[in-house]
């Protein structure tokens, strides 16, 4: 996985239901009561000849970052 890291450590949200990875029921069974279904853009990644086409995104309240398409985020 490549990425420019430009627009990282933004603010974002996004539905649970457009996570990519892990699997959005994986995404449930990891809540806890300070989700906030809005996180921090960490990384960008491209899709071969597209760039930042994926985000990896921190949300405080679940353990594992978030892989989201670049399209469903809303700053």
């Amino acid at each position: 996985m490549t990425g420019s890291g430009t627009k990282t450590r933004r603010p974002c949200s996004f539905r649970l239901a457009d996570v990519l990875c892990p699997e959005p029921r994986q995404v449930l069974v990891q809540l806890t009561p300070e989700l906030e279904v809005s996180g921090e853009v960490v990384f960008m990644s491209d899709q071969g000849q597209q760039p930042d086409r994926f985000a990896i995104v921190n949300v405080e309240g679940i353990l594992s970052p978030l892989i989201v398409r670049t399209e469903n985020l809303r700053g």
